[in-house]
């Protein structure tokens, strides 16, 4: 599943989130989720993490740990697909 632009997104516990700073990729600041949260998917950056918006922050998160929200069936779906 690949995520779109405005899509809500809900993130597990316990996932790194990385603020960079926008000069030479710097961490600025990073934290770990201590419940889920949801999110607003932006972008992709060119180093294949995701750019959200949480809590009026932005930041670079790996999107192995990432689900769309659906709040009407109150669901998440993996963004991971499922092999057989």
């Amino acid at each position: 599943m690949i995520f779109c632009t405005g899509d809500l997104i809900s993130i597990p516990s316990d996932v790194k989130l990385i603020k960079e700073s926008n000069e030479d990729d710097i961490v600025e600041d990073y934290k770990f989720t201590n419940k889920p949260e949801l999110g607003i998917f932006i972008k992709y950056t060119q180093t294949g993490k995701c750019l959200i918006n949480t809590n009026g922050d932005k930041w670079s998160i790996d999107p192995y740990g990432l689900r769309i929200y659906e709040g009407k069936y109150d669901k998440a779906y993996s963004n991971i697909q499922a092999t057989k």
